[in-house]
């Protein structure tokens, strides 16, 4: 029934780890902020998982080493409302804006600190 999770800033957070999440279908918020040894293949698992699509409104990434590759993953999760990729600094305008054009529901983005986002 967990529906808040805070991992942020746990650097032993890996993409393997995120496969343990599968099971919490209902999460709504979920940070990963600062945690810097999650990939694009992470992103990915994620958000192949069960219900993710359907139940995660906030997702923070800041500082997570994502790339162009892992914002486009991020345009499965159809009822996002909140994104922060603050100081996601391998991440490009193009495919940021195709990810968004599938997130429909967003209404607060974070990309400060992003160099490669005009």
């Amino acid at each position: 029934q967990l529906k808040r999770l805070d991992l942020s800033q746990c650097d032993l957070i890996t993409d393997t780890g995120l496969v343990e999440l599968e099971h919490l279908v209902r999460i709504e918020e979920l940070s990963l902020g600062w945690c810097r040894s999650i990939t694009d293949v992470g992103i990915e698992i994620l958000t192949n998982q069960n219900g993710r699509s359907e139940n995660l409104r906030i997702l923070g990434l800041a500082r997570v080493p994502i790339s162009d590759v892992g914002v486009e993953h991020l345009g499965k999760l159809s009822m996002l409302e909140e994104l922060d990729i603050n100081g996601c600094s391998n991440i490009g305008s193009i495919a940021l804006g195709k990810a968004l054009e599938k997130l429909t529901h967003l209404t607060s983005l974070d990309v400060s600190y992003c160099p490669g986002i005009l």
